[in-house]
């Protein structure tokens, strides 16, 4: 049954069209995500949804088109709107979602707490009984502290004053009021970019498990394959919509694409071919009819062929190193992080000149705190953090409220006043900020707009380290993509906070889980470690890259460890340049194959017996 109908939907900002005669359809139960680069218009279909805006009439037409809601229809949004009041506390903004439910139960209390029911009231107290049993009433309280607990907020915080709160506190309260409300349809825009990788997780399962339909914004890969069992592909200022999960349309879009390209090199031929006919015959009386025939069907080809678009405008991201290969740059020794109390347990560990180290954990545990800490803005609450070499460090933040009344090109002018004025045009123009775009002022830039530009600026120097806070937040696809190329590309080392499981297991050699109860430090990415942070066998602390020394164990020089894990993370190297050298190879040279699966064997021996050597003196 169709909830919305989109019939011939267009819409124009000034003279610039956003949506051209768009047509879809959204089902009951359906779990649609709608996708497409920044600026194509995602927002833009929500706000018609909602009734916020309305379909443009076009030149030369008489209608804009329709946009037609079934009738009754009840649709919940998610933005910080929907949290009315911040002078509230959160248990009084989430109970005022329920007030209708609350009168009733009051006025069920007060029939029971009364004495000699009239039997009208016996009557009336049975029946209000009834209706907030099928309204789960009785439960109310049992549902919010399970949101707040999948949510990652303590449940202190139900006395909390919403003023007080943070942009992603606020939020997740946002969220939770909205999954207690009752709603056909969910609209939500990026929903994943204030929870952590815990939170996405249920998040997902709740989701899939709900009933009711669900229309959403998401540049998040891993939501997207687990929750949209339909894509809208807004592209070109239209909709193509795909009854697929989110993996299987990448696959059947780019089956599209090169069935389309094929057809119109088919095309261009037949045109070329059509047209030498005719050059050929039209002077010639006798040919001169079938020449006219000729001149009809090119006239209907050209008028068909259309030239497939891809839509891949992307961001050039070139990232240059100082070139320390495989150096030790960072020593962590029992480094706690904090403002007035401990936020982490102890770390201690080397990191080198390539490792990629993401930081994970939930929201509030210090992994900014560390980044900060990192980068010399805070002094480590306890222990030290040894720099042990002169490093270059980059750093963009996740909030950067930096906001000045300056143009794109004069404020990385004023950063680098020794660059010329086309280097620095050149950098903005590598993230899609060209012509009249450099003079567009910082205080009208989007979210995701200030990532780029803060890429531009790393972009115009050297470092040894880059210290990354979130940064795929409010960034599309191709975008992400383009940053993650370049990233591993980037032959310096990174330090990274990230929800985005895709995007950590994509480029992290290492990856750090953050929380007061442990700490945990392991090779690989999310996949890996994830077991490790769920496992309730799993000790407090397991830091396996440098661990604590026991008193009845020969214990290591720091020369010969250091040795030791330094040809570790050579050998590292040489099995990935293997791996891949082994995955390239044409399908049948096996003799080649043979060679590189014998000696790979070899240096997986190798790396486990320094392992081995390294455990047994630890």
């Amino acid at each position: 049954m169709s909830l919305i109908t989109f019939n011939n939907v267009s819409k124009l900002y000034g003279n610039e069209l956003i949506l051209d005669h768009v047509s879809f359809q959204i089902n009951r139960g359906e779990k649609i995500a709608l996708i497409g680069n920044n600026g194509e218009g995602k927002t833009t279909i929500l706000k018609l949804i909602l009734g916020e805006i309305k379909p443009s009439i076009i030149p030369k037409e008489n209608s804009g088109g329709e946009v037609a809601i079934l009738n009754n229809l009840k649709i919940a949004h998610l933005d910080q709107n929907v949290v009315k009041n911040p002078a509230l506390t959160i248990k009084e903004e989430l109970y005022d979602a329920y007030r209708d439910i609350f009168l009733k139960l009051n006025e069920y209390n007060a029939l029971v707490n009364k004495p000699n029911l009239q039997e009208e009231e016996i009557v009336h107290l049975n029946n209000l009984l009834n209706e907030l049993i099928n309204l789960d009433a009785f439960n109310l309280d049992k549902k919010i502290n399970n949101f707040f607990k999948h949510f990652n907020l303590p449940l202190s915080y139900l006395n909390r004053v919403i003023s007080t709160l943070s942009g992603g506190e606020r939020m997740k309260v946002a969220f939770i009021k909205i999954l207690l409300n009752d709603y056909n349809v969910l609209l939500l825009d990026e929903p994943t970019n204030h929870l952590d990788i815990s939170s996405i997780e249920w998040l997902e399962n709740y989701l899939k498990d709900d009933k009711r339909t669900i229309l959403f914004v998401s540049h998040d890969r891993y939501f997207l394959s687990e929750v949209a069992n339909k894509i809208f592909d807004l592209e070109n200022k239209k909709i193509i919509s795909y009854n697929l999960n989110y993996d299987n349309f990448l696959l059947e879009k780019q089956t599209r694409y090169l069935n389309a390209l094929k057809q119109y090199e088919k095309d261009l031929l037949e045109k070329e071919r059509l047209k030498r006919f005719i050059d050929y015959f039209m002077p010639k009386p006798r040919f001169a009819s079938r020449a006219k025939d000729r001149v009809h069907k090119l006239a209907k080809l050209e008028k068909n062929m259309q030239k497939p678009i891809k839509n891949n405008e992307k961001i050039h991201l070139n990232l240059n190193d100082n070139a320390l290969k495989n150096k030790q740059i960072i020593a962590f020794e029992q480094l706690v992080v904090g403002y007035d109390k401990p936020l982490t347990k102890p770390l201690s560990f080397l990191m080198f000149s390539n490792d990629r180290l993401a930081i994970i954990g939930h929201n509030g545990v210090g992994k900014t705190t560390l980044i900060k800490t990192i980068y010399g803005e805070l002094k480590p609450f306890l222990g030290e953090i040894k720099h042990l070499r002169q490093l270059s460090i980059g750093y963009i933040e996740q909030n950067n409220d930096e906001v000045f009344d300056l143009s794109l090109f004069a404020y990385l002018k004023n950063l680098y006043p020794q660059k010329e004025d086309r280097e620095i045009r050149r950098a903005l123009g590598n993230f899609l900020f060209r012509e009249d775009d450099v003079f567009k002022n910082l205080q009208a830039l989007s979210n995701g707009e200030k990532m780029r530009l803060f890429l531009a600026k790393l972009s115009l120097s050297s470092y040894d380290l880059l210290l990354l806070d979130e940064p795929t937040n409010h960034l599309d696809m191709i975008t992400k993509e383009c940053l993650l190329s370049a990233l591993k590309e980037y032959r310096g080392a990174i330090i990274f906070i990230s929800h985005d499981r895709y995007f950590i297991n994509s480029l992290a050699t290492h990856s750090l889980y953050l929380s007061l109860e442990k700490t945990i430090l392991n090779q690989g990415g999310y996949d890996e470690i994830r077991d490790l942070i769920v496992s309730k066998e799993e000790k407090e602390e397991i830091i396996p890259l440098k661990k604590a020394s026991s008193n009845n164990k020969t214990s290591l020089s720091n020369n010969k460890r250091n040795a030791l894990i330094s040809k570790m993370h050579e050998i590292e190297r040489e099995i990935i340049e293997l791996e891949l050298k082994r995955d390239n190879l044409p399908e049948n040279n096996y003799q080649l194959y043979n060679e590189i699966a014998a000696i790979l064997k070899q240096k997986e021996n190798e790396y486990l017996e320094i392992l081995t050597i390294l455990d047994k003196k630890d």
